[in-house]
């Protein structure tokens, strides 16, 4: 049988009369096929489900969570994150952010301080409530994800890990061709 590269599956087999498998079947590759983009379907699903039920937690919209995420993700680096840099991140205008910003401080999600290097400027941070509220979601969420992948052997983890690469790289590419980039 001929190797693929990128950890790609070989062709899928399917059970002839006398119980023997036939490399190949175009009807059964359909089918398996149709069932890997029903299962990619299913995971996006789950995902909007977690982004519904965390946006929910912390009484937040769809921009909002992305704004704390992202703080969260930069802060983790022990980076600072500026309007410019979170209005940049959610390709949103500098007025936007700023609505945006005085709704989650208002709400009590983030904390704006005196930029340590340039004093006119200022930088965001996310309370310590609101982060320990989404420390707990990706916590789980993340073990969840971990136990998913310890339960597979190290063949179907690469061929997992390639799989969803290449699904990235090809919606991504979908996306720069929408947008007008490509």
């Amino acid at each position: 049988m001929e190797e693929r590269a990128n950890h790609e599956t070989p062709p899928f087999a399917a059970l002839g009369e006398a119980g023997l498998e036939v490399p190949g079947d175009p009807a059964t590759e359909a089918h398996e096929i149709a069932e890997v983009t029903r299962a990619l379907e299913r995971l996006r699903e789950a995902e909007r489900g977690l982004a519904l039920a965390s946006r929910a937690a912390l009484g937040v919209n769809s921009t909002e969570l992305r704004a704390l995420q992202y703080v969260v993700a930069v802060r983790q680096r022990d980076e600072l994150v500026t309007p410019s840099d979170l209005a940049a991140r959610l390709r949103i205008s500098a007025a936007s952010t700023t609505k945006l910003l005085n709704r989650l401080e208002l709400n009590g999600h983030i904390i704006r301080g005196v930029h340590p290097r340039d004093r006119r400027a200022f930088s965001i941070d996310v309370t310590p409530a609101t982060q320990a509220r989404m420390q707990r979601a990706i916590g789980r969420q993340n073990a969840r994800r971990m136990t998913a992948a310890e339960g597979l052997s190290r063949d179907e983890r690469l061929v997992v890990a390639g799989f969803l690469n290449r699904v990235s790289r090809e919606i991504s590419g979908d996306s720069e061709t929408l947008s007008g980039s490509r």
